[in-house]
Formats: C-alpha cells, sequence, structure tokens
C-alpha cells in the first residue's frame, strides 16, 4: 500500500512540477507577446505624434515673417495661437512660435495674451460656430460618438445597437426565376 501511495505521489509530483514549468514558460510568453504588442502601439502612437508635430511645425512657420502678420486675419491669428499652445509643453519650436506670438500682440495690438478680457458669452458662441463650421450636426455627433466607442470591444458596441435581431422568414429572399411557376387545378 505504501508504494503504491510512494508511486502515486511521486508521479502526481512530476506531472505537477512539469505542468507548472509549462504554465510559467506560457505566462512568460503570453507578457513577452503583450510587451511587443504595446511596444508596436506604442511605436505606432510615436508615429502619428510626429506626424501631427510636423504638421503644426508647417502650419506655425510663416508666424515668423513680417508679412504674415500684416496680411493675417483674426482668425488666422486664433488658429496659430492655438497650434502653438497645444505643442508648446512637448516641442521647442513651438515655445519659440507661442514667445514670438505673445509679443507680437503685444505689440502690434496691445494684446496682454494671459489677461485679454474677452466676454465670456462671446467666446463661447464662437467656439460653437467654430465647431459648427466644420461639419454639420449628424458628423458632430457620428464623430463624438466615435471618439466614445473607440478602443470599446465589439461586442459592447454591438450590445449598444438595436435590441432586434433580424430573422429569417421563409420564402424571403427568392427571386421569380427560382420559384417553381404555380398550376391550376387542371395542371396548367
Amino acid at each position: 500500500m505504501e508504494e503504491v501511495f510512494e508511486h502515486s505521489a511521486r508521479v502526481a509530483l512530476t506531472a505537477g512540477g512539469l505542468m507548472g514549468e509549462r504554465i510559467a514558460r506560457a505566462r512568460e510568453q503570453a507578457h513577452r507577446e503583450a510587451q511587443a504588442a504595446s511596444e508596436q502601439e506604442a511605436r505606432e502612437l510615436q508615429k502619428r505624434l510626429d506626424a501631427e508635430r510636423s504638421a503644426a511645425r508647417a502650419s506655425l512657420a510663416p508666424v515668423d515673417r513680417d508679412d504674415w502678420w500684416q496680411r493675417a486675419t483674426p482668425d488666422e491669428i486664433g488658429d496659430a495661437w492655438q497650434t502653438a499652445n497645444a505643442w508648446r509643453d512637448v516641442d521647442a519650436d513651438a515655445q519659440r512660435t507661442a514667445d514670438t506670438m505673445r509679443d507680437e500682440l503685444r505689440q502690434r495690438y496691445d494684446f496682454d495674451v494671459d489677461n485679454l478680457g474677452a466676454d465670456p458669452g462671446a467666446v463661447r458662441e464662437a467656439l460653437a460656430a467654430d465647431l459648427e463650421s466644420v461639419a454639420d450636426d449628424e458628423t458632430i455627433e457620428a464623430r463624438v460618438v466615435a471618439d466614445t466607442n473607440e478602443g470599446r470591444p465589439a461586442t459592447e458596441a454591438v450590445a449598444k445597437g438595436s435590441k432586434r435581431t433580424a430573422t429569417a422568414r421563409r420564402g424571403r429572399g427568392k427571386t421569380a426565376q427560382t420559384r417553381a411557376p404555380r398550376r391550376d387545378a387542371r395542371g396548367r
């Protein structure tokens, strides 16, 4: 009896040890794969960020020229200020452009960009008008939904849709050519 117990225990311990090693290797492999996927996502995000930064730099390049300031509309100046502020914490060129704009706005228009004193209601209206000029209501709604649903599992997105599912019905989908012709009582 003791030998049977020993033999069974040895087999169980050996099998358990081997399975434990396999589980540990599988866990390590899963970790490496997840890390590689994360690194790939990080590289893709960095690539997109670099492209956006490059586009921002290109759009801000004319701000250093005097002729840009002579012909720039208030909207163009506002757009440049927005871009410079969006990127100034992560891009030295954008920071320099923001500083240049601060100086130019003070010298040319006597504006203190840190204390503009704009009417808050007018600012809200300008922001709503800016958004509406970009797209119609349906497009804005679609973008908001897409932005909020991005990154969620597909099952969750489907679950938010219609609760009713389509069901197949007999006889539907057949074309006239595939149906047998109807005959009257005389077989015609």
